[in-house]
């Protein structure tokens, strides 16, 4: 999974640090994430719950090293509509 959590939501962190230990950090306005001492990336601090800030961008190059996550990632996004989404998948 490409994020982190933080306050219950979930931030988006560019795919080569996926697997990665990482150091998160906020302030009022932003949620830093570092790897060591260096700013990977950094996102508005969302006040909301259970919710997935991401950014597009921290796909980019995944599917050339990874050909399915797009199938697996529009795949899982489908579920996650619901169990008519769901069955209708499975047919």
């Amino acid at each position: 999974m490409l994020v982190r959590r933080f306050e219950t939501n979930r931030y988006s962190v560019p795919f080569a640090y996926a697997k990665s230990a990482l150091t998160l950090k906020a302030d009022d306005n932003f949620v830093y994430i570092y790897d060591k001492d260096r700013l990977i990336t950094k996102h508005k601090r969302f006040c909301g719950r259970h919710t997935l800030i991401e950014d597009l961008n921290h796909y980019k190059g995944l599917l050339e090293s990874r050909p399915n996550a797009i199938y697996f990632r529009q795949r899982n996004a489908l579920i996650a509509l619901g169990e008519v989404a769901r069955l209708i998948y499975l047919c």
